[in-house]
């Protein structure tokens, strides 16, 4: 082969030989070598966020979409609010009759009586609280239907005939439960009255609705309705949310209105049950003053032809004797008469209760009792509870917590408090008594003579006074309670009807779209982090070590025509090659010249960009520096620097062509480009010729650099690794194969290789990997004025 190298003086750096040849392995990592810690969980996260942004992007944004459809199925829900006044208050003193202040139920009693189904019922019905059509359009439609008979649950379809004048009604599965025509009523199946309108007529239409239980419906109306009232207020305060405002609102309206109904109704029925008490009561006093003037007069009657003494009673009302002695022993007697037999009729009238053959109502009659203010108060309370419990019945169970309350105080009252008033009584007879006997003991020396028959008519003179009375007053209080009954007023009435609400309290539809977009940005954070860990693409320095490789540089990326433009960009990349230069010169080491392969485990990986900036460091500090274009396959190094392809290498080794043909300037080092495609291009890689040109070419040069094909090329790369038996892997961020590459690398372990290193090639200018980025500002410029070194090759 012929030789035409240009004279070079000799290397005036010997390379150093240790004893017997072996070469020097680095005895730790190159200077330049970059830390290979793994990067933060949060720093690769943002990494791999910003490679698959528009993934995060684009799910992102469906779950917005997916929340902005979702939030036209969710109603703002409004607020009806009303007032009802009521006029409540303590109970008061009995006696004064039915027509007072004190209200139908106490405070809390008001909110059962709202939550009753007495009260949702009716407003269920009226407002069709049961009925929920498909549509709106079919809302309108449906507002004459009414509940007929029972109401069967589930849902309806109603269909017009194609010619409009005849119709059927079916399940939603398809079961037809009724046909007709034009004006026939609809629904008896399914326990409704409807008659279409012609609306609903129209041919082919289908108008569907589904039936609900009007008592689940009205449990439901009560669980929704918001009641709050003071202990001791006057205003009960209503609340309906729904998404509806005008339908809470005239169903809020109808509740209060029906609730006020329902009052009155109560009130009423609970005068009534006085009046009808009261009734009883009088008539018994009635009949009693009968009985006693019945006795009065058969007394006098029997009396009269009987000669009279000084003692007798002149006229009825008039005293029976002048003498005050007299007087005042007749008055004893009379009282004690009458005690002992209030006493006994006491224990008659308590007997009877207990046996239940008799009435606490006779204890009224009794004089006694009347003269005793907290007996007669409790008789009094308990005719009022029992015509209330009687009204209450009527509209509820006996389950009901206001009747079993107020059964268990009336029965208390009977049971208990009535028992022992008047047994206290009856100790103050039993006292009163003992003492007119003393009295009367005192008295009997002088007034024996008083004769029976002025005593007997004076008694039964009280007792018709006593009777005329008690059925004064219980003949006023019944005619009381009559005109109350007649004339009743409604203890509550509505004080603020509710008004149709034009702002939502509640709007979730922000909400809905913010949750389905943070369910998008979860669902997209997923799939990047998927996506993250199953790249096989080597992305971070962890990888490249992990293969067994220190990093010796990182390359920073560039984006073609526009690195000239930058000059602090260009300024980096030129650090980044120097950096590159003092980590491969450290790694090799060893004696002779730096004979070095550069390839890659895939095509683009950077390799021949690497070579040539690698080289231009090197020729750039001075040293005698030749770069091979090795790629016989494929090669670009003639097309980066502007060369012409041939001839070549592959020129060069058929010998066709001599070494001095092939050399090529550029810049400072020297190049030989790849030559002629020749199939046997591989093949002349690995023959003697090209051991033979590095031999003669390593004399000559500091530094020889070796662009080879990549390894998943073919075996180019592993014979030329052979041959300068050094290799700079070169590994692009973000595209080289790691899996490809640790699987070409373990083909070398078995090859006389020594792997230099990696390089990071095409590094982003990202916090994930700010390790390999240069302080600014320390940019190296030419000063004006200042001599430059000639550029010539060697």
């Amino acid at each position: 082969m012929p030789s035409t190298l240009p004279a070079f003086p000799d290397s005036p750096f010997p390379a150093p030989v240790q004893p017997g040849g072996a070469r020097i392995a680095p005895a730790g990592p190159a200077p330049g070598a970059q830390g290979a810690a793994p990067p933060s969980e949060p720093l690769r996260l943002l990494g791999a966020l910003f490679r698959h942004r528009w993934i995060v992007l684009g799910v992102t944004a469906a779950g917005v979409a997916a929340g902005v459809g979702a939030a036209r199925l969710v109603k703002p829900q409004y607020a009806a609010q009303g007032t009802v006044w009521i006029e409540a208050g303590g109970r008061e003193n009995p006696a004064a009759g039915p027509i007072r202040s004190g209200g139908l139920l106490e405070s809390y009693a008001w909110v059962e009586l709202l939550k009753s189904y007495a009260v949702l019922d009716p407003v269920v019905r009226e407002r069709r609280l049961y009925v929920a059509p498909a549509s709106p359009a079919d809302a309108r439609l449906l507002e004459g239907m009414a509940e007929q008979g029972s109401v069967v649950p589930g849902g309806y379809r109603f269909t017009a005939g194609a010619d409009g004048a005849r119709w059927s009604l079916a399940r939603d599965d398809g079961t037809v439960l009724q046909r007709g025509a034009r004006g026939a009523v609809a629904g008896a199946p399914a326990g409704i009255a409807w008659v279409p309108p012609a609306a609903a007529l129209a041919p082919g239409r289908v108008t569907g609705f589904t039936l609900r239980n009007p008592r689940d419906v009205a449990r439901e109306l009560g669980d929704a309705v918001e009641a709050s009232m003071a202990d001791d207020g006057h205003f009960l305060r209503l609340t309906l949310q729904g998404g509806d405002p005008a339908r809470i609102t005239a169903t809020l309206n109808t509740l209060m209105e029906r609730y006020v109904e329902v009052a009155a109704q109560l009130k009423r029925a609970k005068l009534d049950q006085l009046t009808g008490i009261l009734q009883e009561q009088r008539d018994y006093a009635e009949a009693n003053l009968r009985d006693s003037e019945a006795a009065l007069e058969g007394f006098r009657v029997r009396t009269v032809t009987l000669p009279s003494d000084r003692a007798t009673p002149v006229a009825p009302g008039l005293q029976i004797t002048r003498d005050p002695v007299f007087a005042g022993y007749f008055d004893m007697r009379v009282r004690r008469d009458d005690l002992m037999r209030d006493r006994d009729a006491l224990e008659r009238v308590l007997a009877a209760a207990r046996t239940g053959e008799g009435s606490l109502d006779a204890l009224a009659v009794i004089p006694s009792v009347q003269a005793s203010p907290d007996l007669a108060r409790m008789l009094a309370d308990r005719t009022a509870r029992r015509a209330e419990l009687r009204a209450l019945r009527e509209r509820y169970t006996d389950e009901a917590p206001a009747v079993r309350r107020l059964a268990g105080e009336l029965a208390t009252l009977e049971t208990s408090a009535i028992p022992q008033a008047v047994a206290q009584l009856q100790a103050s007879l039993d006292g009163g008594r003992a003492e007119l006997d003393s009295r009367i003991a005192s008295a009997s020396g002088e007034l024996r003579q008083i004769p029976a028959r002025a005593i007997e008519e004076a008694r039964l003179k009280r007792r018709v006074d006593i009777a005329e009375a008690l059925y004064g007053t219980l003949r006023q209080r019944y005619e009381e309670a009559r005109l109350a009954a007649v004339s009743s007023i409604p203890d509550l009435r509505v004080l603020d009807r509710a008004a149709v609400p034009t702002a939502p309290v509640q709007d979730r539809r922000p909400l809905v779209i913010l949750l389905f977009a943070g369910a998008g940005l979860a669902l997209a954070l997923a799939i990047v982090l998927v996506l993250d860990r199953a790249d096989r693409r080597v992305r971070y320095a962890s990888q490249v070590t992990g293969m067994g490789l220190p990093v010796l540089a990182a390359i920073p990326q560039t984006r073609g025509a526009l690195a000239s433009r930058d000059p602090r960009g260009a300024a980096q990349l030129g650090e980044a090659f120097r950096e590159l230069r003092l980590a491969v010169s450290h790694a090799h080491g060893g004696a002779g010249p730096l004979v070095l392969t550069v390839t890659s485990a895939m095509s683009g990986d950077g390799k021949s960009t690497v070579a040539s900036g690698l080289a231009a460091a090197f020729a750039g500090q001075g040293q005698r520096t030749l770069l091979i274009d090795g790629d016989v396959r494929r090669g670009v190094l003639h097309r980066n620097l502007g060369l012409a392809r041939t001839p070549g290498l592959i020129d060069l080794l058929n010998g066709t062509a001599g070494l001095g043909d092939v050399l090529r300037p550029v810049g400072s080092y020297w190049v030989i480009p790849s030559g002629a495609r020749l199939k046997t291009g591989p093949e002349l890689i690995g023959s003697p010729a090209m051991a033979a040109l590095l031999a003669e070419v390593k004399p000559r040069f500091q530094v020889v650099i070796v662009d080879s094909p990549p390894l998943g090329a073919g075996v180019d790369a592993y014979v030329l690794g052979t041959l300068t038996g050094a290799m700079l892997m070169v590994v692009r961020t973000g595209a080289t194969d790691g899996e490809l590459a640790g699987a070409k690398l373990d083909l070398l372990d078995r090859l006389p290789v020594r792997v230099l290193g990696a390089v990071l090639n095409a590094v982003p200018p990202t916090r994930l990997y700010r390790g390999y980025s240069y302080l600014p500002g320390y940019e190296v410029q030419d000063e004006p004025g200042a001599a430059l070194p000639a550029s010539t090759p060697g």
